[in-house]
């Protein structure tokens, strides 16, 4: 290309490499949006599908014509926001409204076809099959060829059921050293010997079953095919379940198959309940009085540790602020050094020393209960999170006040105020104006700091009568009830997840509407 000389723009823009590159790059991703899509529509995940659709149709109608320039940008972030911000919360409040967890992890369908492998029994008088591996004509496995030798009757079976083919047109062959018959050829499959059929692609390493059309299935076992009958039959007409044996029909509740004496199939089912979770959590005698108590506890924790931590950041901030101090930069670095460790590691070095046994206690001149009476444990909390929260409020107050005019302090203490009243009536509305939507922050996430908690005193002590202890807060409460406990309820996990999101957004806003007032300070 001659110096000076421009690369041909194409009809949409841009220069021909430029044009390749994004073609290539959109190939790319349309690739993997129909890769995703096939995926999800084999699975019958239709939702998961609808999203591959508007992935891809959004992908090429934005960014393939020149316009839409503002949506080129925006549209990355806005599908991770969907990815990774809504779809947790839209998961979690449909998840409230379902029984998900021990006993009804599977969904319906599963946990029918479950409760009918389960009841699979061998008929002892039910023929035997020889069975013999098949190859297609690609080189895969095909299924297996079934010769009945009482009836000379022969079949192919594969996993979607049993054919009938012809022996006529069969190759058969006895085996010596067995006495079994072995298909040496059929309805154009090749029979492959008992020692090659590892080494054939496709080939079940497990059990494999094939369905026989009276419900039962055939179960490979060696080069032999048994018939099994299932004692348990669904009937998707009346929506039950039948014991063959028994005559006992299993009827759908709450997420099982049950009868009129109680008596249900196992495993469970997932199923909608509607707001039973969250009529439990508010109306039930066993959650109400341990989730209000728990979120009193919550509230007192989050507050006081945002006043606690607050309280020292800024007194520190306020100590080093004096340019008369020497060393003032020394000082500030030890100050934040609890601040640059790792947080559960000094929780955990704090839960060593709150030992009752081998902590603090061997120099203290009486014994403190730290872990098991419940103030101490609360105070424990506190002293921990004081420790550890205190540095970033000292951050933020020593930038506030360094940013705050001198002058005007000098200007009070020279129309007679004293130092505490300037620092009242100037300083600390001044320094709230910055550092008042950080401690409406602070909040939020005091309020759900499980990993202090769960480190220092694991929510104890607690109540044996109780589902939760005595320092839980909400959070840990949730990871009590969805994986610690048995049964695990995760469903009612997702209940107290939505409430928590709905408090902490309910507070938080009422806090950064508060905060406004101190804009008029400026």
């Amino acid at each position: 290309m001659a110096p000076g000389a421009t690369r041909a723009p194409t009809r949409f823009g841009g220069s021909a490499p430029g044009w390749i590159a994004k073609i290539l790059l959109l190939g790319a991703a349309d690739a993997l949006a129909v890769l995703g899509l096939i995926t999800s529509i084999g699975n019958e995940a239709w939702g998961y599908a609808t999203v591959m659709v508007v992935t891809l149709v959004a992908l090429n109608v934005v960014y393939l014509p020149r316009r839409f320039v503002p949506m080129k940008y925006l549209l990355p972030g806005v599908f991770f926001l969907a990815i990774f911000g809504l779809y947790p919360v839209v998961y979690t409040v449909i998840a409230s409204t379902t029984n998900y967890g021990t006993g009804h992890v599977l969904s319906r369908e599963q946990a029918i076809e479950q409760i009918q492998s389960q009841s699979v029994r061998a008929d002892p008088d039910a023929p035997r099959f020889d069975a013999t591996p098949m190859r297609g004509d690609d080189g895969t496995f095909a299924g297996f060829a079934l010769f009945e030798p009482d009836s000379g009757v022969l079949y192919l079976g594969t996993d979607e059921g049993i054919t009938e083919i012809d022996a006529a047109d069969a190759s058969l062959t006895t085996l010596v050293t067995t006495g079994r018959t072995f298909v040496e050829s059929a309805a154009g499959l090749t029979g492959v010997r008992a020692g090659d059929a590892r080494s054939l692609p496709g080939y079940p390493t497990g059990t494999y079953e094939m369905p026989a059309d009276d419900g039962g299935v055939f179960t490979i076992s060696g080069a032999q095919a048994v018939q099994s009958t299932t004692t348990r039959v669904y009937d998707p007409d009346a929506d039950t379940i039948t014991d063959t044996e028994t005559g006992v029909v299993y009827r759908e509740l709450d997420g099982f198959f049950v009868v009129d004496d109680g008596t249900r199939l196992s495993p469970g089912f997932r199923t909608s309940v509607g707001l039973d979770n969250y009529r439990e959590v508010l109306g039930d005698e066993e959650f109400r009085g341990p989730f209000l108590r728990v979120l009193a506890w919550n509230l007192g924790f989050a507050f006081g540790s945002v006043v606690l931590t607050f309280a020292v950041g800024l007194g520190l901030a306020t100590v080093l602020n004096d340019p008369r101090l020497r060393s003032r930069r020394h000082y500030r670095s030890l100050l934040i050094i609890p601040y640059a460790l790792p947080g559960f590691m000094t929780a955990l070095v704090w839960k060593g020393m709150l030992n009752e046994t081998f902590g603090i206690n061997r120099w203290l001149p009486f014994d403190v209960s730290w872990q098991s009476h419940t103030g101490w444990a609360m105070v424990s909390l506190f002293l921990v999170n004081t420790w550890l929260g205190y540095p970033y409020m000292f951050l933020v107050s020593t930038g506030a006040l360094q940013s705050i005019p001198t002058d005007l302090k000098e200007a009070a203490l020279v129309d007679g105020a004293s130092g505490f009243t300037a620092f009242r009536k100037i300083t600390f509305p001044l320094l709230l104006v910055t550092v008042s939507p950080l401690l409406v922050a602070s909040f939020a996430f005091n309020f759900n700091n499980f990993t202090i908690i769960w480190l220092v005193t694991g929510g104890n002590p607690r109540a044996v009568s109780e589902s939760a202890g005595t320092t839980d807060i909400l959070l840990s409460w949730v990871y009590r009830i969805a994986l610690d406990a048995s049964p695990q309820r995760q469903g009612l996990a997702a209940t107290l997840s939505v409430l928590i999101f709905l408090i902490v957004a309910a507070i938080s806003a009422v806090g950064f509407k508060y905060t406004k007032a101190y804009e008029e300070v400026r």
